[in-house]
């Protein structure tokens, strides 16, 4: 059971990190967001940021592009809590 839940937690902590990463990018080069896909996927990622807004500024560069520091800390926080959750979840299930 042990190894299944760690897994679980590395695939969805995976998952996150791949669709964050994905936001960073698309905001950095400035994607439209009146294209679907880009909406789709920072309405999906909204919520995720959400609690990292306002800790840092975002950085703008020439042309609209920026980098959004909340996603940033967002993928460092998601990588820490899981980190923290796998260690955990070791202990409990220590055997």
């Amino acid at each position: 059971m042990f190894n299944s839940l760690v897994s679980l937690v590395k695939y969805l902590t995976a998952l996150l990190e791949v669709v964050l990463t994905l936001r960073l990018v698309l905001k950095l080069l400035a994607a439209s967001s009146y294209a679907a896909v880009v909406r789709g996927l920072y309405s999906l990622t909204d919520w995720l940021i959400y609690p990292f807004r306002g800790i840092f500024q975002n950085t703008y560069f020439s042309g609209n592009g920026f980098l959004e520091w909340s996603a940033v800390a967002a993928m460092i926080g998601y990588g820490l809590a899981a980190f923290v959750l796998v260690k955990l979840l070791s202990l409990l299930f220590r055997e």
